[in-house]
Protein backbone atom coordinates (compact mmCIF):
# COMPACT_ATOMS: atom_id res chain seq x y z
CA UNK A 1 0.00 0.00 0.00
CA UNK A 2 0.87 3.68 0.07
CA UNK A 3 0.66 5.40 3.43
CA UNK A 4 1.91 8.13 5.73
CA UNK A 5 3.70 7.09 8.91
CA UNK A 6 5.57 9.20 11.43
CA UNK A 7 9.27 8.65 11.97
CA UNK A 8 9.29 11.18 14.81
CA UNK A 9 11.12 10.74 18.08
CA UNK A 10 9.74 9.61 20.39
CA UNK A 11 7.75 7.27 18.19
CA UNK A 12 4.02 6.84 18.55
CA UNK A 13 2.97 3.88 20.66
CA UNK A 14 1.95 0.81 18.66
CA UNK A 15 -1.78 0.22 18.92
CA UNK A 16 -3.50 -3.16 19.04
CA UNK A 17 -3.86 -2.89 15.25
CA UNK A 18 -0.12 -2.34 14.73
CA UNK A 19 1.75 0.76 13.63
CA UNK A 20 -0.19 3.99 13.23
CA UNK A 21 -0.42 4.58 9.48
CA UNK A 22 -2.77 6.54 7.21
CA UNK A 23 -3.30 4.66 3.95
CA UNK A 24 -4.12 6.45 0.70
CA UNK A 25 -7.79 5.84 -0.17
CA UNK A 26 -6.97 4.31 -3.55
CA UNK A 27 -4.10 2.13 -2.30
CA UNK A 28 -5.30 0.56 0.96
CA UNK A 29 -4.49 -3.15 1.34
CA UNK A 30 -6.51 -3.28 4.58
CA UNK A 31 -9.84 -2.39 2.93
CA UNK A 32 -9.24 -3.38 -0.72
CA UNK A 33 -8.52 -6.57 -2.62
CA UNK A 34 -4.96 -6.86 -3.97
CA UNK A 35 -6.00 -6.59 -7.63
CA UNK A 36 -7.92 -3.39 -6.85
CA UNK A 37 -5.03 -1.44 -5.30
CA UNK A 38 -1.83 -2.88 -6.80
CA UNK A 39 -1.93 -1.01 -10.15
CA UNK A 40 -2.55 2.32 -8.38
CA UNK A 41 0.36 1.61 -6.02
CA UNK A 42 2.71 0.85 -8.92
CA UNK A 43 1.60 3.98 -10.81
CA UNK A 44 2.18 6.23 -7.80
CA UNK A 45 5.27 4.69 -6.19
CA UNK A 46 6.63 1.92 -8.41
CA UNK A 47 6.67 -1.81 -7.77
CA UNK A 48 9.38 -1.88 -5.10
CA UNK A 49 9.33 -0.94 -1.44
CA UNK A 50 10.59 2.51 -0.62
CA UNK A 51 10.28 5.60 1.52
CA UNK A 52 9.97 9.31 0.88
CA UNK A 53 10.71 11.60 3.80
CA UNK A 54 8.47 14.66 3.99
CA UNK A 55 8.76 17.59 6.40
CA UNK A 56 5.83 17.88 8.79
CA UNK A 57 4.99 21.31 7.34
CA UNK A 58 4.29 19.73 3.94
CA UNK A 59 1.82 17.29 5.49
CA UNK A 60 0.19 19.98 7.64
CA UNK A 61 -0.48 22.06 4.51
CA UNK A 62 -2.92 19.36 3.33
CA UNK A 63 -4.79 19.00 6.63
CA UNK A 64 -8.03 20.87 7.27
CA UNK A 65 -7.67 23.92 9.53
CA UNK A 66 -8.16 23.29 13.22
Amino acid sequence: GVYLMSNGVPGLPVSKRGDNVAYANEVNPITMEFDDWWDAKRASFGGDDGAEFMPADVIRAFLPPE
